[in-house]
């Protein structure tokens, strides 16, 4: 199951991965897509009373002690891929925090003294792993002394690139380096035009 109604590029990753592993197995990937609290409950009631799982895949979100126990009465192999939630059987994942501290204390040392952390606002209750990417960039900045740095939480629907180049504009001191949360986001702003402003995700 993933958190998310749109399947960005990590996602489809992990699930083309998935697929051609399990398919040559004799086995079949049915992708739940997690959107909020009711789907979330719906998923976590119903799967041990169908009884039809062979294991279950848990991507990029965290779910509570509760809901492993639950998904254990299915007796089937939980697996956690990118989420910071303990009970799994096995886990794998990326660390989301360290990463975006790299590219901050990259920026700094390229001379950038004024970044723009900007991503689409998501809801705090699923526990997104990717939710340590604003984190880490936070307490890479604040440990850092000279840097003006923020986040800027665009609301869903809303153009983050024009929010970026609005930004950029408007402002009598403009961020030197964007980091974007996603690289969906990030992509659209290479073009020539803005080749002098760096975009890091």
């Amino acid at each position: 199951m993933v958190g998310s109604r749109t399947i960005e590029w990590f996602t489809a990753e992990i699930i083309a991965g998935l697929n051609d592993v399990l398919r040559d197995a004799g086995y079949d990937l049915v992708v739940y897509p997690i959107e909020g609290l009711e789907a979330r409950d719906a998923f976590f009631e119903k799967l041990p009373v169908r009884s039809n799982a062979d294991a279950v895949f848990v991507s990029s979100f965290g779910i509570s002690p509760d809901e492993v126990k639950r998904l254990g009465t299915a007796k089937i192999p939980i697996i956690g891929i990118n989420t910071t939630s303990e009970g799994f059987d096995a886990t794998v994942g990326i660390n989301d925090k360290e990463g975006i501290k790299l590219i901050v204390r990259h920026l700094v040392k390229l001379g950038h003294r004024n970044l723009l952390y900007l991503y689409e606002n998501f809801s705090s209750t699923l526990g997104f792993s990717s939710h340590n990417r604003i984190v880490g960039f936070q307490e890479a900045c604040n440990a850092i002394g000279g840097l003006t740095a923020r986040t800027l939480g665009v609301q869903e629907g809303d153009n983050i690139l024009d929010v970026a180049i609005s930004e950029m504009m408007a402002s009598d001191n403009p961020p030197t380096a964007f980091c974007f949360h996603q690289d969906s986001q990030a992509v659209p702003l290479f073009f020539p035009t803005a080749a002098q402003w760096p975009v890091h995700t």
